[in-house]
């Protein structure tokens, strides 16, 4: 709802059917044949495309302004990148993918520490409590609120280091580098002298005969 301003219980049903078929699809082996998860996540993916695209072209025929992510996407300003609207389905599909599993995980660690550490939760509710009082009982919080809430922050940094979902990330080196330094290295020869293709020596091949 806040993204979108999806309402209808009947499109967020069909919605998150094709969502959970598109997150299977992208953990599957990318086998593209009838009746595999990859194939499935790809039509997934069409199903998902198509309303939000319908919900685009609502969105901008509609005279009323929506206070959500889809509004502020669509909103020209001069001087500005105008999106198109592939581009706004693609920025959509990835803050819901992106934030699918993540955001939960890290929400219940964040609970789950608060619980073991009742000093740090006796800090934030300090912090969010001396926020409030300065407001009015129905006055919402400001981004400027939020920059202000420091301890608030380092929980969730703290929580992000410690309860990390992602195992690992991709990197390619590009020039050599050096870590602390001063460690020393243990060589399996025996592994390498296995390997033909590695290894010149030619009694290798007389051993594998």
């Amino acid at each position: 709802k806040q993204i979108a301003g999806i309402e209808s219980s009947s499109i967020a049903q069909e919605f998150m059917h094709d969502f959970f078929k598109l997150v299977l699809g992208t953990l599957s082996l990318p086998i593209d044949l009838p009746g595999t998860n990859y194939r499935r996540g790809f039509q997934a993916r069409k199903n998902i495309v198509n309303i939000l695209r319908k919900l685009v072209e609502e969105r901008k025929a509609s005279k009323e302004t929506e206070v959500d992510m889809l509004s502020c996407l669509l909103k020209e300003e001069e001087n500005k990148y105008k999106l198109s609207d592939e581009e706004i389905i693609d920025l959509i599909i990835t803050l819901l993918y992106s934030g699918y599993e993540t955001v939960s995980t890290t929400s219940m660690m964040a609970v789950k520490y608060l619980h073991d550490h009742p000093h740090v939760l006796q800090e934030l509710r300090k912090e969010h409590l001396a926020i409030r009082a300065k407001k009015k009982p129905d006055e919402p919080i400001t981004w400027e609120d939020y920059k202000a809430m420091r301890f608030t922050r380092a929980v969730i940094f703290e929580t992000s280091r410690l309860a990390t979902i992602v195992n690992g990330v991709l990197r390619k080196t590009t020039q050599e580098m050096e870590i602390n330094g001063g460690f020393g290295l243990n060589f399996f020869k025996e592994k390498r002298h296995k390997k033909i293709n590695i290894c010149p020596c030619y009694l290798l091949v007389i051993f594998y005969i």
